[in-house]
């Protein structure tokens, strides 16, 4: 069976196509695709140096922002699993995914966030980020292997986690991109990241090459 080629090397041939291209925009900043990608590239390159690779399971605790998507973009192209955090959610919450989900890296803020002191596991501040680096090798993961991990509310007991693999996440933003009414406008992420319906806001510009 021939692998599905991944989202993100989806996204990597469209910013390849218009590297001046706005991909994504802020109110602070704003970067082109070939920017985003030089970014991606770089961290890629810092999160490998941590070991992480098909397998790994990586937290991103940050703001809605460039880095955000920077993030999420390097850990997928490491072939890993990345677990979104919001910020704004109670510390006990996020201190309780980080244990479930068993990340071995944390992508956030070092200082001043909701989780409090004594994160138990490396943290990357963005600050720190190298903000190029050279092309970077996507990682083969299986189709089964899993994109990311989101959590439950918890409203009914302990939050629990839900694993989306890589071959599921590229067939529903195959379906969204054929079925829902996107293009010529910039898609704003309003929600929280750490819930699935923010899939349709990030990948689908990303896939289009249109601003995120």
């Amino acid at each position: 069976k021939l692998r599905t080629r991944s989202t993100v090397e989806t996204i990597r041939l469209v910013a390849a196509r218009r590297p001046s291209a706005v991909a994504v925009r802020s109110q602070e900043a704003q970067l082109t695709c070939g920017e985003l990608m030089a970014r991606v590239d770089g961290l890629a390159l810092a999160l490998r140096e941590y070991k992480v690779g098909p397998g790994s399971r990586v937290a991103v605790c940050l703001e809605r922002s460039p880095e955000l998507i920077v993030a999420i973009l390097a850990i997928l192209s490491c072939g890993a699993a990345y677990v979104p955090l919001d910020p704004n959610s109670p510390g006990a919450r996020l201190r309780f995914i980080l244990a479930d989900s068993e990340c071995s890296l944390l992508l956030g803020k070092s200082n001043g966030t909701t989780l409090g002191e004594g994160v138990p596991l490396p943290c990357l501040d963005p600050e720190g980020w190298p903000i190029s680096g050279p092309a970077s090798p996507i990682a083969e993961a299986r189709d089964n292997a899993p994109a990311y991990l989101i959590y439950t509310s918890g409203s009914t007991g302990a939050p629990k986690g839900v694993v989306v693999a890589h071959a599921s996440l590229a067939n529903y933003l195959r379906w969204a991109l054929g079925k829902l009414p996107f293009g010529g406008t910039s898609v704003p992420l309003f929600g929280s990241f750490a819930f699935d319906h923010s899939v349709t806001s990030v990948y689908p510009p990303l896939l289009r090459g249109e601003p995120l």
